[in-house]
């Protein structure tokens, strides 16, 4: 959703100057601005939800989820083999 935000402010285009207080960073592409905050994020907030014992999800995925139907293409027409 920042991403969205930064695009919008930066008139619809995929570069944007970040600037926080007196500090600001080179324009850059939006997509890499938040890779690089989604990363940040996960390197300081997963120490501390471990700290304060946050559960962690299960994984619900089996290994039929992950099998491909292949399904032969049905022939049509008077010449059709059986």
């Amino acid at each position: 959703m920042l991403g969205t935000i930064f695009f919008v402010q930066a008139g619809l285009k995929s570069v944007y100057t970040i600037t926080i207080g007196s500090l600001s960073f080179p324009t850059m592409y939006i997509a890499f601005s938040m890779i690089v905050l989604n990363l940040v994020l996960a390197i300081i907030l997963t120490p501390i939800f471990n700290v304060i014992g946050m559960r962690r999800g299960q994984d619900a995925t089996s290994p039929t989820d992950y099998d491909e139907e292949i399904r032969e293409p049905v022939e049509a027409g008077k010449e059709a083999l059986g």
